[in-house]
């Protein structure tokens, strides 16, 4: 059985365009916490929310944002993932890494939010 292939953009896929039942999507977190995607994609009122919802999951994305002590608010992220998983929302599949290369002499460390600026390069 041959299964049509869509590709769909980040705007389509807010206005809800489109019924399908498995979706492949790459996400990046700039600042590498999770509770970016969690707000963005899984949030019932989630910018690029595609028709998911789940009352436990909006109350611990909101239980997230408001945890001061990162150890706390780490397992409330973990919880989140786990109710995905389980729900089969969201299964990480794979993360990505990102690669730099320069020559011989150049002094430079990645920063947190994948961004390069060249006045940070010496």
């Amino acid at each position: 059985m041959d299964a049509d292939i869509v590709y769909m953009t980040s705007d389509e896929i807010a206005q809800g365009m489109g019924d399908f039942p498995v979706c492949f999507m790459g996400w990046k977190s700039d600042l590498g916490d999770a509770a970016d995607l969690f707000e963005t994609v899984f949030a019932s009122d989630g910018a690029y929310n595609a028709g998911y919802s789940n009352d436990e999951v909006d109350v611990l994305i909101s239980e997230a944002a408001q945890e001061g002590d990162s150890v706390e608010r780490l397992k409330v992220l973990k919880d989140i993932m786990g109710v995905l998983v389980d729900d089969v929302a969201g299964v990480p599949l794979f993360e990505s890494k990102n690669i730099y290369g320069f020559k011989d002499g150049v002094d430079w460390s990645p920063r947190v939010d994948g961004m390069i600026w060249a006045g940070e390069i010496r």
